[in-house]
């Protein structure tokens, strides 16, 4: 069944008589793209009672009935061999850890107050979407352009870092968040930065760190980079109270 707040879809819902046994999560967005706007599906959860788990399969199969492309952040390696049986593919398997160095520039630099004037207008609405969350918002300003980058707190051995949930889609924003790594650890008070390998070339310096579990997608290659694949409207932002 279908669960439903209003006409916004939460999930689907599976019921034993009246008795709710499964849950199937999604977190519904638009994305745009060269003017074609996509409608995209973030599974959050899936939770079935173990006297129900031979059903599971019947939430799944119902959501990838509709045409949204999905993203799944938080598999676990026994649910990842179902999706990879469906032909879901999966993203990087890890993240890159880049420690703060010091470099005297003008440029890039780091701007942290009434951005919005520097944002294009999806990323304006990324901003509006996520600005009720303990997220860190700013704008890297480069020679060439603005770099809008959203992230959030992460700690890993009781220490804090920094981890990018979204970063503006350019061939030089990698290279100008580590120009200016140094005063974003400062300000935010954390030991390092981290971004997964696919928003970044393999050949930056830094320490890897492999994810426990698998991040697959469905459908999203045929219009999506790895790349352009963030963390924006996913249970990295619903679920984060740090």
């Amino acid at each position: 069944d279908l669960w439903l707040d209003g006409d916004v879809l939460l999930g689907f819902k599976l019921t034993y008589y009246r008795e709710i046994v499964g849950y199937l999560g999604c977190i519904i967005h638009h994305r745009e793209k060269n003017g074609e706007i996509f409608i995209c599906c973030n599974i959050s959860s899936w939770i079935v009672k173990p006297s129900h788990r031979t059903q599971s399969y019947m939430m799944l199969n119902a959501l990838l009935k509709h045409n949204y492309l999905f993203t799944n952040f938080s598999c676990m390696k026994s649910i990842a061999k179902l999706f990879y049986v469906l032909r879901w593919e999966p993203l990087e398997e890890e993240t890159l850890l880049i420690l703060p160095t010091i470099k005297i520039s003008k440029f890039p630099k780091a701007i942290y107050q009434n951005i919005e004037t520097y944002l294009k207008p999806m990323e304006k609405k990324y901003f509006q979407d996520h600005s009720r969350f303990n997220l860190f918002n700013f704008v890297i300003c480069d020679k060439v352009e603005p770099i809008f980058v959203i992230a959030r707190k992460k700690y890993l051995m009781s220490l804090p870092f920094l981890q990018i949930l979204y970063i503006t889609h350019s061939e030089n924003n990698v290279v100008a968040l580590r120009k200016i790594n140094f005063s974003l650890c400062f300000k935010y008070k954390v030991f390092g930065i981290l971004l997964d390998l696919r928003f970044c070339s393999k050949t930056l310096g830094g320490i890897r760190i492999k994810y426990d579990n698998p991040k697959m997608t469905y459908r999203t290659s045929k219009h999506f980079t790895p790349f352009e694949i963030d963390y924006l409207y996913s249970e990295y932002v619903l679920l984060y109270d740090h």
